[in-house]
């Protein structure tokens, strides 16, 4: 016959089936917020690459219609330029363009300006600062001289839900 200590031998305790239901719980649930806080950071770092390109677009695009001024057509570039500036390089164009229109009319100059590069310098909240560096050919009475370089630094602020030229230096 068995004793009463032999009865109480310990016998092997069996995982409740709640606690290991609670631990794959907790594990999916721990992957689900890692993976929603990875989609997320996703989405806004692209969102934010995107916005750096539309700065950087938009400086280039701005640098070539600056640069690109024909007799001809002056008063359409010019009306363009007005179109696509804001703050101080708007305020500060719009007091000179009469004077820019007369002197491309006397002198029947056209300039032509492409991007050979563009970086983005700065970024301040909805402002940037892109360094553009153009090629510009200027004819002045039909003779042409040779290409030039230049390099610009294009501040660009959102302006509603556009981005636009906001003001133009000239770098050395």
């Amino acid at each position: 016959m068995m004793s009463d200590a032999e009865d109480e031998a310990p016998r092997p305790k069996k995982r409740p089936q709640r606690v290991t239901a609670a631990g794959y719980l907790i594990i999916l649930l721990s992957l689900a917020l890692l993976m929603g806080f990875l989609a997320v950071r996703s989405y806004t770092g692209g969102q934010e690459l995107r916005r750096q390109e539309a700065f950087i677009q938009t400086a280039r695009s701005g640098s070539e219609m600056l640069t690109t001024v024909d007799a001809d057509h002056v008063d359409d570039d010019v009306a363009r330029i007005i179109a696509a500036s804001t703050g101080p390089f708007l305020e500060d164009f719009q007091l000179r363009s009469e004077a820019f229109v007369d002197a491309v009319t006397k002198t029947q100059s056209k300039t032509h300006g492409t991007v050979l590069e563009a970086g983005l310098e700065e970024v301040r909240g909805d402002q940037a600062d892109v360094l553009v560096t153009m090629a510009v050919t200027t004819s002045i009475n039909g003779a042409q001289a040779q290409p030039r370089q230049w390099r610009m630094r294009i501040g660009v602020q959102l302006d509603g839900s556009t981005m636009k030229v906001s003001n133009v230096e000239f770098v050395p």
